[in-house]
């Protein structure tokens, strides 16, 4: 069982994670097409998403492997993370819908297409 006080370091990693992988600093790789991950230091952290018995409901799934041996550390969904970040499903998405964005190369693509589109629009 892990220590609370290693949950709430683990959920403040998730939401720096979020904040980092939104301005560009961090880089995401896809295994799948809906599992991403990337590397920080020895850790290799997977995100995928996971369907419930609710309709249109979905767990969002931080996996924790160390590197190079890619053994299971820690497994947190949203859900498991509620009590100690309570917008832990929002933030989880976001994370998961930014590393999309990221591993497939969209999130420069929209950007420019944005940036274009913005500029165009400047007299407004």
């Amino acid at each position: 069982m892990i220590m609370e006080s290693e949950k709430i370091r683990i959920g403040k990693f998730i939401i720096g994670l979020c904040d980092r992988t939104a301005a560009g600093k961090i880089k995401w790789a896809n295994i799948t097409p809906e599992v991403f991950f990337t590397d920080v230091k020895n850790i290799r952290v997977c995100l995928s998403v996971r369907e419930t018995e609710s309709f249109d409901d979905v767990d969002y799934i931080a996996k924790f492997l160390s590197l190079p041996e890619n053994d299971v550390i820690f497994e947190y969904t949203d859900v498991d993370l509620k009590d100690i970040m309570p917008r832990s499903y929002s933030t989880m998405r976001e994370l998961y819908q930014q590393a999309r964005l990221s591993a497939f190369g969209y999130k420069s693509k929209l950007d420019e297409a944005l940036d274009d589109f913005l500029e165009d629009d400047s007299d407004e």
